[in-house]
């Protein structure tokens, strides 16, 4: 298996102001160009108050050098069965409808959680919070996006790892599915 890594990659304000980004799909192509030849790749974005972009990405290979951009790359490590863990997760809880091949995002507090709840992570969630974060745009089209964070605890260290590499659910090509977790104290 290759090594896998994450890293976090600072766009500077005026790449961004001069419209490099101007929809998702520039963001989508910009990450595959600095990451090039990982078909694995995740990755989650969002704008900081100053205007910069920040990219989070589970990859396998290494980080292209861009000019007007910082990248900080640090191994990955897996938590082990019985970790305590706190998690975040910007899904698109999206639900088919019922005899139909169109998609829904529940209107209900309980569906969205149970979304969550239904995907196989291996991990026993204890308490989970969610908000809508952000609407991703593209060629008219709109994906919300729902901020998903909680504590759980590791019951299956392999599905955890394979949910964090291959992320969770719909939207990914909009930056949607990347689980993050942090080891809390035993």
């Amino acid at each position: 298996m290759k090594n896998n890594y994450m890293t976090k990659i600072t766009v500077l304000e005026d790449k961004v102001r001069r419209g490099f980004f101007s929809d998702d799909y520039g963001i989508h192509k910009f990450v595959y160009a600095i990451f090039s030849g990982d078909e694995r790749i995740k990755f989650s974005y969002n704008l900081k108050d100053g205007g910069d972009l920040i990219i989070l990405a589970y990859h396998s290979c290494e980080a292209q050098p861009m000019e007007g951009v910082t990248i900080m790359t640090k191994e990955l490590s897996f938590p082990k069965l019985g970790s305590q863990i706190a998690f975040r997760l910007d899904g698109n809880p999206s639900v088919n409808k019922a005899r139909s091949n169109k998609r829904y995002i529940p209107a209900s507090d309980e569906a969205k959680e149970q979304w969550l709840l239904s995907k196989d992570l291996g991990l026993e969630i204890h308490s989970v919070e969610f908000e809508q974060v952000d609407c991703r745009t593209g060629k008219g089209i709109c994906i919300p996006l729902y901020r998903y964070s909680g504590r759980a605890i590791v019951k299956d260290a392999e599905k955890l790892q394979q949910a964090m590499i291959t992320g969770v659910g719909r939207g990914k090509a909009f930056g949607a599915g990347m689980l993050l977790i942090q080891l809390l104290g035993a």
